[in-house]
């Protein structure tokens, strides 16, 4: 019975051991987690975190100021880049627009002198037309005057 107490001892031993190592090491643990109150630090300590949690939050929002710089500028650029697009393209419109509007008027300047070539050689068909009327009267004439006279 006695080697059966011995273990039992040992047991009990080790288990105290334990629990005095769980509670030091929960002791430290909540010393160590918990933070410190704020009277026992100094003004100068808290001024100088709260000036540097400051300057982090400044730093911040200057960078986020920044970045939306940056994308509104890219988006200026970008709808610049659009205007740009948009007046060189009614620019070449226009260009064709005028330039067919040029050949129109070519095309009816070309219609107009011809209007006017087909006007004159029909006046000139008509004065031929007389004129071969007027030979072909004379002709008659001749004929008769030469029938008449039997020569």
């Amino acid at each position: 019975m006695s080697a059966e107490s011995g273990r039992v001892e040992r047991w009990v031993k080790r288990f105290v051991v334990a629990v005095i190592v769980l509670a030091v090491g929960s002791i430290v643990g909540f010393l160590v987690i918990t933070p410190r109150p704020a009277e026992i630090e100094s003004a100068a300590v808290l001024a100088a975190e709260e000036a540097s949690l400051r300057r982090s939050i400044d730093a911040y929002a200057a960078r986020y100021t920044g970045m939306a710089e940056n994308y509104l500028a890219g988006s200026h650029s970008s709808l610049r880049a659009m205007d740009a697009y948009a007046a060189r393209y009614t620019g070449i419109a226009e260009h064709y627009a005028a330039s067919s509007e040029s050949t129109q008027r070519a095309m009816d300047a070309y219609a107009a002198r011809y209007t006017g070539m087909a006007a004159r050689y029909t006046t000139k068909s008509h004065s031929s037309q007389r004129a071969i009327d007027a030979y072909a009267a004379r002709c008659n004439g001749l004929a008769e005057h030469y029938a008449a006279t039997g020569k």
